[in-house]
């Protein structure tokens, strides 16, 4: 538990595996869904895709 002002305490806020392994198992099956609707040029957030190819793609 961690001290807050006042003299309450809070719960230590780390994913327990638990939820580490739902949140993976979510990211499989949610990333080839949306991978697909995403245009070729589309570059922010994504796997593989950086800021410099971007840059080039517009030069």
């Amino acid at each position: 538990m961690i001290p807050k002002t006042g003299g309450k305490l809070r719960r230590l806020g780390i994913p327990t595996v638990a939820d580490r392994v739902v949140q993976a198992a979510l990211k499989l099956a949610l990333k080839p869904i949306f991978e697909a609707d995403f245009l070729p040029c589309s570059y922010g957030f994504r796997p593989k895709r950086r800021a410099h190819y971007a840059v080039a793609e517009v030069h």
